[in-house]
């Protein structure tokens, strides 16, 4: 077991949703400047629903791999990979959580004056996870193709 049974295409495909969040949380962020909180609003669900897609997608392919007999003790591969990917998957499960209490306190009236304290650091946090999503799937999906 290892690279060669990870679904490098569909990853491809969900990581794309996770890097096209990125877009979507500064497009709200420059909503909320612009005194547009509708917008601000829209966006933000849109890069929460992203969020949600790519975690989807990190399911389906523990399921596939388990389904395997991959599991994170089986091997050096599939510990490193199980470690990554999980803690990777944490991080972006806080940010979503982060991003759906913004999300909340929006919904609830929380915006003042073109501000909202809490979206600029669960913006820069989101932005984080995803340039950290950027060198995992080079590492581990694509850097083994290369060989």
């Amino acid at each position: 077991p290892g690279w060669h049974q990870l679904d490098v295409p569909k990853t491809f495909i969900f990581s794309v949703c996770l890097f096209v969040s990125s877009f979507t949380i500064w497009r709200s962020e420059v909503a909320l400047r612009s005194g547009r909180t509708a917008k601000m609003i829209g966006w933000l669900t849109v890069t929460i629903l992203l969020g949600g897609i790519f975690m989807v997608g990190q399911g389906l392919e523990y399921w596939h791999l388990f389904r395997s007999g991959v599991s994170i003790g089986l091997d050096l591969f599939a510990g490193t990979f199980f470690t990554l990917t999980g803690f990777h998957g944490l991080h972006v499960c806080a940010g979503l959580l982060g991003l759906l209490v913004v999300l909340g306190v929006a919904l609830c009236g929380g915006v003042k004056n073109r501000e909202m304290p809490a979206l600029g650091p669960v913006g820069y946090y989101w932005h984080f996870v995803d340039v950290v999503w950027v060198f995992v799937f080079s590492i581990v999906y694509l850097w083994p193709l290369l060989r």
